[in-house]
């Protein structure tokens, strides 16, 4: 595996990937642009083409070729291994190329059968009923190109005989779900017929699946009828529409979630582009962690109806347990309270602004758990209201803040007229909390400081230019560094140092570090010098590293000495001679430094 990655790193070029996100521009030997995982005005994302890596200095994140093209597409590693092997033309060895082979073909099917459906609702003359039902529902030219929008011709096996005629099997067409096989008697006839036709893809943009939607008010089948679950198509792992809103996503660091295929639409026409739809089922696990890729702030949007409000609250319960931020899109109401719209595209067709508004004072989760929980009932009788009392408990529960909780059980207090004392009692009995998520599963990683300090340059200065640890070390012990990490590189030196005594050998650290020391810690400190140091020139780096080493020196002696005067005060007080004298010894060993 590590030689595969070795050579497809040494086939793609990472300022050539990079470029395809990101417009860079020169900076000394490095290129820099403006971050795409956090807001910034200015450029502090560097690229290094020499050693091949990325740092970030506003949100602390960087990495190789791999880390910047899991993070931009939201990829697990081995999901990145295989489409970056595929574009460097490398063979992944433990991969079956028949396996491959076979999903290539269902990939290619799956894509041409989209096309079909789209060229049929373009042009057949038996789509002339979607094409009315789609200017109804407002999906203009744009949008039907952009999601491929098709439509499938009610003739029992119109779809089968064009796939069969590109030289595709029959067992093929069966394996995406695109053909049913007859009860009686032999051959099989298409899944979807006289249905609008939406193509379902992965967060890659191919196409794994379809769902068919009826037409006519009056039509006596399902409305909407999904692929079935194959090997491409897993509905439990795919949020519609993520291939065209993901940057958006990431750029706004906000989710908009929607139960339908329209809902999604509507939104994407009106401008919030970072929506996202649940595919044919209530909201799972996978597809919260694959959102997570992307935002960890979620804006939960459906139907106004109660299984609406019960999907929204299973949702919730499942992204707070993965550690994500909720907030809930509540759609306008009337006076008695009743929603006005039953669904976000009914909202956003006809009162766009009323949407916006909606969005703009989406509650926190809680607040809309008081909203649903407390009812008259629950605020009068005994038993409802020890329900409702432990449902919210078990809801603020999953607040990791003790005084977002204290605000909540505050007001949950005064609304049911019950002891604080008695819920915070009550609270503390809930075991296993969901809201209590090691950082390690909600896949968090400490982000590492941005190096900044005379220790931090001194270090970035000798990751370029090793020769100077010898004068460094002459006049620097590891005790008097700022940081754990300057003191770490620092170590590295020393031994690098004792065990290769030619500078040349020496040239070779960095590379020596990755090996040992995480690579977040070192990249930073490589950058760092670009940007503080670019300017010398070689006859300045000496004298620039001898005055850094004294500046720490002096730091270091002062800082001692201050803490050294404070202990002599203290035993003194304390009339305590031995404290004392040991105090005084060291005050007279630094001095004499």
């Amino acid at each position: 595996m590590a030689d595969h990655v070795e050579e497809i790193k040494s086939r793609i070029d990472l300022a050539d990937l990079v470029r395809e996100y990101l417009s860079l521009t020169n900076s000394g030997s490095n290129l820099k642009a403006r971050c795409p995982f956090h807001q910034e005005k200015s450029a502090s994302f560097m690229v290094s083409p020499a050693k091949q890596i990325w740092h970030c200095f506003g949100c602390s994140t960087g990495g190789d070729l791999f880390s910047f093209f899991m993070k931009i597409e939201g990829l697990e590693f081995g999901e990145a291994l295989r489409i970056l092997a595929d574009r460097a033309g490398v063979v992944l060895e433990r991969h079956d190329p028949r396996i491959q082979g076979e999903k290539n073909r269902l990939t290619a099917l799956l894509d041409l059968a989209s096309q079909y459906y789209h060229q049929a609702l373009l042009r057949a003359p038996q789509a002339e009923t979607a094409r009315a039902y789609c200017a109804q529902r407002h999906l203009d030219g744009a949008l039907i190109d952009t999601f491929r929008i098709g439509y499938a011709l009610p003739e029992y096996e119109a779809l089968n005989n064009f796939l069969l005629s590109r030289k595709f099997t029959m067992a093929e067409i069966l394996a995406v779900g695109l053909a049913i096989k007859k009860d009686r008697g032999y051959g099989c006839y298409d899944r979807f017929r006289d249905r609008l036709i939406i193509p379902i893809t992965n967060v890659h943009g191919s196409v794994i699946g379809f769902a068919g939607r009826v037409l006519t008010a009056d039509d006596q089948g399902a409305k909407y009828i999904n692929s079935p679950q194959t090997s491409l198509y897993d509905k439990g792992r795919t949020v519609f529409g993520l291939d065209r809103t993901k940057q958006e996503i990431r750029k706004r660091d906000a989710v908009i979630l929607v139960e339908g295929y329209m809902d999604f639409f509507a939104l994407y026409r009106a401008g919030d582009i970072h929506v996202a739809a649940t595919s044919g089922t209530a909201l799972t696990v996978d597809q919260i962690r694959l959102l997570k890729r992307f935002t960890q702030n979620f804006l939960f949007a459906f139907d106004a109806d109660t299984a609406g409000g019960q999907a929204t609250m299973r949702g919730i319960e499942l992204a707070l347990k993965e550690g994500c931020n909720v907030r809930v899109i509540q759609l306008p109401k009337d006076e008695n309270g009743v929603p006005i719209y039953k669904d976000p595209d009914e909202c956003v067709t006809h009162e766009s602004a009323a949407w916006k508004s909606v969005v703009e004072q989406a509650t926190s989760f809680v607040e809309y758990s008081f909203g649903r929980v407390i009812t008259p009932v629950a605020q009068t009788d005994g038993f409802e209201k020890k329900k409702a009392t432990r449902r919210l408990l078990e809801i603020i529960g999953l607040l990791p803040d003790r005084i977002e909780q204290d605000h909540w059980i505050r007001k949950l207090a005064a609304t049911l007229s019950l002891s604080e004392a008695i819920l915070w009692e009550e609270l503390s009995k809930t075991k296993d909390r969901p809201g209590r998520i090691e950082a390690s599963r909600q896949g968090v990683t400490p982000m590492v400081p941005t190096p900044h300090t005379s220790s931090d340059i001194l270090m970035s200065l000798l990751l370029h230019r090793p020769q100077q640890f010898e004068q460094v070390s002459g006049r620097l012990e590891e005790v008097m560094l700022a940081g754990d990490h300057a003191r770490s590189l620092y170590r590295m030196f020393s031994s690098f140092y004792t065990e290769h005594k030619n500078p040349d050998v020496v040239e070779d650290f960095f590379e020596s570090t990755k090996k040992i020391l995480p690579a977040d810690r070192v990249q930073p400190y490589f950058f760092l010098a670009e940007s503080s140091l670019g300017a010398l020139s070689e006859l300045d780096v000496p004298t620039v590293a001898k005055s850094l080493t004294e500046k720490i020196r002096q730091e270091y002696i002062k800082e001692r000495l201050d803490l050294l005067r404070h202990r002599m005060n203290q035993a003194e007080k304390q009339n305590d001679t031995t404290a004392l004298q040991e105090a005084m010894r060291e005050f007279q060993i630094i001095q004499s430094l």
